[in-house]
């Protein structure tokens, strides 16, 4: 095979090799009009790289069909919608709508002041309910009520309630330090450091001995080196009491106290430990378990506790004095407006007055249909 040297003269008239396919064991450079594609190709080493038929427009098919709207369509398939259709910023408008053809319910329309999208499955409705950033605090714990960085419109993350909700439970464990606590079962034959052992083994997280910890005792023994008023050794049904915080390593009888169980006149009679729910009120023998205490603290800490509601069905706000809510003059108040069936809970102006008085406003008169409901919570303040 010779190549041919134009010597830089023109080829004219010349028609490209027509196939069907692509020639085989193709050379770079080589080329062919494909009647299949309809499309010129040509093999630059590795592939074969093929130019699409243009799409023809003609003036007709660029034109305003209806007032300020133009589209652009093949002019070879028009009657099938293959169609792009847009508004053109005419004088006064501020935005640009983007169609298939026709349809103009899915339409993507480009703003001055923003961007809105219909027909979306659900975009618009997740994007509403999703929170402005500036609506979540990003403090680590809570703020306490009155403080001057206390807010009413931000939202607290999961991070700062469980940080506050861990330092209060902190605070009522050491506020219960010295509270009676039943451990377990004491045996007389083994020492001190035996029976913690035993206790540590039965709660892995026991790892120090606190005041106020209780043991029964339950096999009669000197061995731990703990008396009784009455007695150098411990007897079945006496109790242990620990006097004294102190590391399981150093715990010695001095950190202990045995109560003789048998002895009424002078000695507290212990009995048994009241692991229910409730204290009794009428039992004066009986220690109550931690568990009990705090259950009991617990109700008596919900029942303090008072609710109001109210709902507002005109106007832009509303006042409602202490004696009406009677939830005490520093109360959580929370404001929700309805929506449908459904109470929805928004952020709304709200302030508490030196005299109790909660006085919330809103935005929009409020209606049967879009009624703002009050929700007060608080303790009643003490006479």
């Amino acid at each position: 095979m010779v190549n041919i040297n134009l010597n830089g003269n023109e080829i004219q008239n010349a028609v490209a090799h027509v196939l069907s396919a692509a020639p085989a064991n193709p050379v770079a450079g080589q080329f062919y009009y494909d009647s299949t594609k309809a499309a010129f190709g040509y093999f630059n080493g590795t592939t074969w790289i093929y130019q699409p038929a243009q799409i023809a427009y003609s003036a007709s098919t660029l034109a305003a069909d209806s007032a300020s709207v133009f589209a652009i369509y093949d002019s070879t398939d028009s009657t099938n919608g293959k169609e792009f259709k847009f508004r053109a910023i005419a004088e006064g408008d501020d935005y640009i709508n983007i169609s298939k053809g026709s349809d103009t319910a899915h339409t993507l329309t480009f703003s001055l002041n923003n961007i809105a999208i219909s027909k979306v499955t659900d975009l618009q409705s997740t994007l509403d309910s999703k929170l402005d950033d500036d609506q979540l605090s990003t403090r680590t714990s809570l703020v306490e009520e009155g403080a001057s960085a206390a807010s009413d419109t931000k939202i607290p993350s999961q991070k700062a309630v469980k940080t506050y909700v861990d330092d209060k439970v902190q605070d009522i464990k050491e506020s219960l330090v010295g509270a009676m606590r039943y451990i377990g079962t004491w045996d007389g034959t083994k020492t001190i450091a035996q029976n913690l052992a035993a206790a540590q083994a039965a709660d892995s997280s026991y790892t120090t001995v606190k005041k106020g910890d209780l043991w029964k005792v339950s096999v009669a023994g000197t061995a731990s080196g703990i008396s009784t008023p009455s007695s150098a050794s411990l007897s079945v049904g006496d109790n242990v009491l620990a006097n004294s915080d102190v590391a399981f390593a150093s715990a010695a009888s001095a950190n202990f106290d045995g109560i003789d169980n048998t002895e009424a006149a002078d000695i507290v009679r212990t009995g048994s430990i009241n692991t229910t729910s409730s204290l009794s009120p009428s039992s004066t023998t009986t220690i109550p378990s931690e568990y009990t205490v705090a259950q009991a603290l617990s109700g008596l800490s919900e029942a303090a506790v008072h609710q109001y509601s109210s709902v507002v069905a005109e106007g832009v706000s509303a006042t409602i004095p202490l004696a009406t809510h009677g939830c005490g003059s520093s109360p959580e108040v929370s404001v929700y407006q309805r929506s449908g069936t459904d109470y929805v809970k928004v952020v709304a102006d709200v302030k508490v007055t030196s005299s109790g008085a909660v006085v919330v406003a809103w935005n929009g008169a409020a209606t049967s249909s879009t009624s703002i409901k009050i929700v007060i919570t608080g303790k009643p303040d003490q006479a």
